[in-house]
């Protein structure tokens, strides 16, 4: 055969390869959900409950999570698996509109290898065994990342209309969507020319579209005294302690965990990089300023709050769908490619160690694990032996609850129960979702179930005419502890 004759190699089809990584992943991480017997968390517990009471909003979150978890409990039931799926699926969508930003920036290799990397990141491994309201927001940010740059790039209507219902939906997952204002103006201000899109005529289409998504849940706390709002700037915690150089430490280490530690390297050497390509005097990349700024601004934001206040390790999470297509863009260039598989390599053990130990109880205490996992231990167990003890005579009318934790979790495995339930509001401030819709009045009927954490004060016993201490129920949650209530059976409550 002639060497004008052979045909050149087929170049692989990164969108068929994206795609089968994207569902083996997936559908590996959905077969774990139902196979696990853990526990959901108590807020996940929540969500649930939230999710049976469809609204624009409730007390700690914006509504969205509980719309996700309504949507496959409606076609799969109430079981935890059904409760926590909307996780994997979302993580597998963000993960295809990651392949589009990447390929529209680098190319379709690019785009393949930063879509598989994203979905297994070590933190998006923990949180597709999980529900909770990051998961929508990475949807939903790295949307308004594609959407920006297609925008940008095209001026097209279509794409304000897909920025504008990105970013509103992502606000509608959780507030921190409102990041994304100051990664853009950081864009806006490092590229002044691209500022000429904001004075297009459809930029208004971008604001409307946003504001209408984000108006009802708006309403709502308007009608509720802005409570999620207040509990958000809460969480900051501003003003309980300053100058926290233990939480530094902290805040790194939570990164590499979510990251991965060679990923997290490399984004360093890149920024490093541009930090050295900038003071050269050298032009910098616009991908790669798009990328930093919709990466960085966070990550500063969250290492400042760590070192005034505190700071959790997910609230960085909108900063790795951009990091990730940087870090992966530029490991992708010749012999790098080995680090990259080093990385994903990595991430794949680490995605079988977490899958083995949410199927093995046995492994958890083994590896010392078990305090990490008890949080989503035993509320089954509890909830079950104390609707034993409310079967006996007299049966109590209603439980109460002193904590809202526990509520939650009973709520959720004891759904099956009729008994309507209610907490115990001890200021008469509302500093949760059930103080704010739940709060004992006095109105229950008797006699009552108080599941308590704890001893209660005999002032607040004294407020009950008929006090019956019913003991303590306690179930083993691993690695030698306890979770435990006492029971108290109350009647003829008289008020203060």
């Amino acid at each position: 055969m002639s060497e004008s004759s052979r045909q050149a190699p087929a170049s692989p089809n990164f969108v068929a390869l994206t795609v089968a990584c994207a569902l083996a992943i997936t559908l590996l991480r959905a077969a774990v959900l139902f196979a696990t017997d853990v526990n959901l968390g108590p807020d996940e517990a929540q969500y649930w409950d939230w999710s049976r009471n469809p609204a624009f909003g409730y007390f700690s979150k914006p509504p969205l999570i509980a719309w996700l978890i309504g949507a496959t409990t409606l076609f799969c039931g109430d079981g935890e698996a059904c409760v926590r799926l909307a996780s994997p699926l979302a993580h597998c969508a963000t993960s295809l509109v990651l392949y589009l930003l990447a390929r529209d920036l680098y190319g379709a290799k690019v785009g393949c290898f930063a879509s598989v990397t994203f979905l297994t990141l070590p933190g998006i491994s923990f949180s597709s065994f999980i529900v909770s309201t990051d998961v929508p927001l990475l949807f939903f940010w790295s949307a308004a990342l594609l959407a920006l740059h297609r925008w940008l790039t095209t001026g097209a209507t279509r794409w304000a209309l897909a920025l504008g219902a990105a970013l509103g939906l992502g606000v509608l997952s959780k507030y921190a969507m409102a990041y994304i204002i100051a990664c853009a103006l950081v864009y806006f201000l490092v590229l002044p020319h691209k500022q000429r899109a904001l004075l297009r005529e459809n930029v208004v289409v971008v604001i409307g579209v946003a504001a209408l998504m984000v108006a009802p849940n708006v309403w709502w706390n308007l009608q509720h005294g802005f409570v999620t709002l207040s509990h958000t700037a809460a969480n900051a915690s501003w003003g309980v302690s300053i100058f926290n150089f233990e939480e530094i430490a902290v805040f790194f280490a939570d990164q590499t965990a979510l990251f991965g530690p060679i990923l997290l390297l490399a984004f360093a050497w890149c920024l490093g990089r541009v930090v050295t390509d900038a003071r050269a005097g050298k032009t910098i990349d616009e991908r790669t300023v798009f990328l930093v700024s919709f990466a960085l601004p966070v990550l500063v934001l969250i290492l400042i709050q760590s070192f005034i206040s505190r700071s959790n390790a997910n609230w960085t999470a909108v900063s790795y769908p951009a990091a990730t297509i940087l870090v992966t863009s530029w490991l992708c260039e010749g012999r790098k490619l080995v680090v990259l598989a080093a990385s994903l390599s990595l991430h794949l053990i680490a995605l079988a160690f977490l899958s083995s130990l949410f199927l093995s109880p046995r492994l958890v205490d083994a590896v010392g694990a078990d305090n990490a996992f008890k949080r989503v231990r035993g509320w089954d167990r509890l909830t079950a032996e104390v609707h034993e003890r409310a079967r006996q005579e007299p049966k109590p009318r209603a439980l109460l609850f002193d904590d809202r934790l526990l509520m939650t979790e009973f709520l959720y495995y004891g759904r099956h129960e009729s008994l309507p339930s209610y907490i115990w509001d001890r200021d008469g401030i509302a500093e949760n979702h059930y103080e704010l819709t739940r709060a004992f009045t006095g109105e229950a009927e008797e006699p009552i179930l108080l599941v308590a954490r704890r001893e209660w004060r005999r002032r607040n016993l004294a407020l009950f005419a008929e006090v019956e201490d019913l003991g303590v129920v306690a179930v083993p949650v691993g690695g030698g502890r306890q979770r435990e209530v006492r029971l108290y059976r109350l009647s003829g409550y008289h008020g203060e």
